[in-house]
């Protein structure tokens, strides 16, 4: 599922596209550090990142690009999103094996203000979720 850009480059979108079993397909790396972190995998273990050069004027363009991958790497990553895809959903089910969306949310947030209350930091009384990687 190709995913162009809007006012940002990561965008629900992507997450759509996760829960229903396609690979996204993406454009630009910058980004998408907190869907790694939510997905509990990298972006590019889940995701095709064509390189914007092949968008140029005059070179083969997305469709090239996807067709060029090999058979083995479309079934790695599509593999990846079906383990993961229930990650991005919000299921009414009990059960889940590896929870829901809400589940891995909460997960986040409640390791975020445990390390908050581990070293006594106080940002304000709900401060931000901090990314890997993130400057504050």
């Amino acid at each position: 599922m190709l995913r162009p850009w809007g006012d940002t480059s990561a965008r629900r979108g992507f997450y759509d596209a996760i829960a229903a079993g396609a690979i996204p397909v993406i454009f630009e790396p910058i980004g998408w550090e907190p869907a790694g972190l939510m997905l509990g995998l990298s972006v590019n273990e889940v995701s095709v990142l064509i390189p914007i050069t092949w968008m140029m004027p005059g070179r083969p363009g997305a469709l090239a690009y996807l067709r060029s991958l090999p058979n083995s790497t479309v079934q790695r990553l599509h593999d990846n999103v079906m383990a993961v895809r229930t990650r991005t959903q919000y299921i009414t089910e009990p059960g889940t094996p590896n929870g829901d969306a809400m589940d891995t949310l909460l997960g986040l947030m409640a390791r975020h203000f445990e390390q908050l209350a581990s070293t006594g930091g106080t940002r304000g009384l709900l401060p931000a979720l901090e990314w890997p990687g993130a400057e504050n």
